[in-house]
């Protein structure tokens, strides 16, 4: 067997690294990935403020108001650009225990096809889009990308 079809049969398994601490979350350690709902919810109601205030300031724009009396802070910030951050942690490393957390224990998560089955099921989460779910996995998942 060469060394290439060797590597290829290789067991690589996800390993998330804490977003507190910077180091691996080992498979003997209890950790989470985790979000607080609140998190989504602001980000739900600043992209719905900022859509209300775009429709409002196009039926303005019909009317004789002058321009510089629509601007407002939405257009210095736009909230289709932010979304609520899941994060790794170890358990010892979790400092928020008041939160609206909606989590995943790594432990769930130890192989890439448990990491398939909670993708898909957080994608039919209605607040998902209103997170940065698939840039949290890219970043964890890096290493093992090619």
């Amino acid at each position: 067997m060469n060394k290439q079809t060797e590597q290829k049969r290789t067991s690589v398994y996800p390993v998330f690294t804490c977003d507190v601490c910077g180091e691996p979350i080992e498979i003997d350690e209890e950790g989470y990935i985790q979000i607080d709902l609140r998190d989504a919810d602001n980000v739900k109601n600043m992209r719905r403020i900022a859509q209300d205030n775009r429709e409002s300031r196009s039926l303005k724009l019909e009317g004789d108001t002058s321009l510089v009396d629509i601007l407002t802070l939405s257009d210095l910030v736009d909230p289709s650009n932010q979304s609520a951050e899941w994060e790794a942690v170890h358990t010892k490393c979790d400092l928020d225990d008041e939160g609206n957390m909606y989590f995943f224990h790594t432990s769930d998560l130890r192989t890439f096809e448990e990491v398939l089955q909670v993708n898909s099921h957080v994608a039919d989460k209605t607040w998902a889009e209103y997170t940065n779910w698939s840039h949290f996995l890219q970043r964890q998942l890096a290493p093992y990308d090619g």
